[in-house]
C-alpha cells in the first residue's frame, strides 16, 4: 500500500498509494464503449470491478448481432449489472447478463421494468437476464431509484443512444445521489478532466480511520483531491472532528492528526444516505472509539455486497452495543454505536467479511490493536487491489 516517501515542508512523510475510483473508471469505460467506439483496457493492478466492466464490453463488443445468447458474467460487480442492463438493451444481438448468487438477489427490477416500458425485450431467467437488444427511442422516462441510485445513472449512460431529454428520479433525494451526478458530469465533459488524480476516496476512508486511532501521524494520500466529483470526499470534513486534518498537495491529499480538534466529549453523528460504501469502515472504527456513533440513513445497506446492516449487528457484537431504528422512511433509518467493553477475551480476533470488500478494510482496523483473522480477505480486491494489513 505505501509505496515510499514524500518531503513536504522539510519533514518527510508515509505516503499511501490508492486505487483509482472505480465509479469514476467504470463509468468511463462505457461511455468510451457506447460514443467513441472504444474498449478500453483495465491492468491487473486495477480494481477487480473495472477489470470486470472491461472484460465483458469487450465480449459485447466482438459479438455484436449474435443469433444466440451471449453469456456476459459480471461476477459480483452491481455496477456492471445495472450498467451492463443499459447498454446491452440498446446493443444489437443476444445476451444472457448473470452473475453471482448473491448479486441476482440485489435490486434491479426498478431499472428492468423501466427498459421494458421504453421498448426493450429483457426477459427474467433463472439464473440472470435474457436480453435482446434493439433501437429505443423516448423523449422521457421515470425511474424509482429508492433503493439504487445506479438505476438513473444506467438509464444516463445510455440517454444519448435513446434520444432520452428527461429522466424523472424518484424520490426528489434518493440514496447515493451524488453518484447520478457523477454520472452527469462525465457524459457532459468529453475531455473527461475529472479522470486526472482520480484516487479513490472510498478507499481513503481507512487511512482516515487509521489515523483517527493511531492518534498520531500523517499519511500522504497519492493523486486524491478535495475537490473531487466522488461524494465520498465529505469524510474529509467529518474526520476533522476525529482530530485528522487534510490539506491539498501538489501530490494528493496530507492528512495529519491534530489532538486539539478530537471533540471527544460529544456524540458523533452524520448522515450516510449519500455516502454508504463508507460505513462498514466507519462502524469498525467506532467499535474502538471511546465515543457515541450515530449514523442516519443507513436503511439501503442491506443491499450491497452483503447485508450489510446484519454484518454489522452480527460481527461487531462484542466490540459494542448497536441499535437500529427502523423508520418508513429510508433516510431516517438511523444505526447507533456506542463502545463496550468486549465480552470475547480470545487472542485472536476471527472475522467473516462474508465476500465484501468493504468489511476486509473496517476488519483491519482491528488489527491495530489485536491479532485478527479476516475470512474472505482477497474479496478486497474488488475495489483495492493492493490492501494488506
Amino acid at each position: 500500500m505505501r509505496t515510499g516517501s514524500f518531503i513536504i515542508n522539510g519533514q518527510k512523510m508515509k505516503e499511501v498509494k490508492l486505487p483509482i475510483s472505480k465509479s469514476l473508471y467504470i463509468r468511463k469505460l462505457i461511455i468510451d464503449f457506447l460514443y467513441n467506439n472504444q474498449i478500453g483496457i483495465a491492468s491487473v493492478d486495477m480494481p477487480a470491478d473495472v477489470r470486470i466492466v472491461a472484460d465483458c464490453l469487450a465480449i459485447i463488443g466482438s459479438t455484436r448481432n449474435a443469433d444466440f445468447f451471449v453469456p456476459i458474467d459480471v461476477h459480483d460487480c452491481g455496477a456492471a449489472y445495472r450498467f451492463l442492463m443499459a447498454v446491452l438493451a440498446v446493443t444489437p444481438g443476444k445476451w444472457k447478463l448473470t452473475g453471482t448468487e448473491r448479486l441476482l438477489q440485489r435490486p434491479i427490477n426498478e431499472l428492468a421494468d423501466c427498459l421494458v416500458a421504453a421498448g426493450a425485450k429483457i426477459k427474467k431467467c433463472h439464473d440472470g437476464w435474457l436480453v435482446e437488444g434493439r433501437n429505443l427511442s423516448v423523449p422521457e422516462l421515470t425511474i424509482d431509484c429508492h433503493r439504487s441510485s445506479q438505476f438513473a445513472s444506467a438509464l444516463l449512460l445510455i440517454g444519448n443512444k435513446i434520444n432520452l431529454q428527461q429522466l424523472n428520479i424518484l424520490p426528489e433525494d434518493p440514496p447515493s445521489a451524488y453518484y447520478i451526478s457523477m454520472t452527469s458530469a462525465l457524459l457532459d465533459d468529453q475531455s473527461q478532466q475529472y479522470l486526472h488524480h482520480c484516487a479513490d476516496w472510498s478507499a481513503a476512508v481507512y487511512w482516515y480511520a487509521r489515523l483517527a486511532l493511531e492518534k498520531q501521524g500523517s499519511y500522504l494520500l497519492l493523486d486524491l483531491t478535495l475537490d473531487s466529483l466522488q461524494h465520498d470526499a465529505v469524510l474529509a470534513d467529518w474526520f476533522t472532528n476525529l482530530g485528522v486534518c487534510s490539506q491539498q498537495t501538489e501530490h494528493g491529499v496530507l492528512i495529519e492528526y491534530l489532538a486539539e480538534n478530537n471533540t471527544q466529549s460529544s456524540d458523533f453523528v452524520i448522515d450516510v444516505h449519500q455516502n454508504l460504501d463508507l460505513v462498514p469502515v466507519m462502524a469498525c472504527m467506532a467499535c474502538l472509539q471511546s465515543r457515541t456513533f450515530i449514523f442516519n440513513g443507513i436503511a439501503n445497506l442491506r443491499h450491497k455486497e452483503s447485508d450489510r446492516l446484519q454484518m454489522i449487528a452480527k460481527q461487531l457484537m462484542d466490540f459494542t452495543d448497536i441499535k437500529i431504528n427502523r423508520y418508513q422512511d429510508i433516510n431516517d433509518n438511523q444505526l447507533i454505536i456506542k463502545q463496550k467493553s468486549p465480552s470475547s477475551t480470545k487472542d485472536r480476533l476471527i472475522f467473516d467479511a462474508c465476500n465484501d470488500h468493504r468489511f476486509v478494510m473496517g476488519f483491519s482496523l482491528f488489527a491495530l490493536f489485536h491479532d485478527v483473522s479476516i475470512k474472505d480477505f482477497n474479496s478486497v480486491r474488488k475495489s483495492y487491489p493492493n490492501f494488506k494489513i
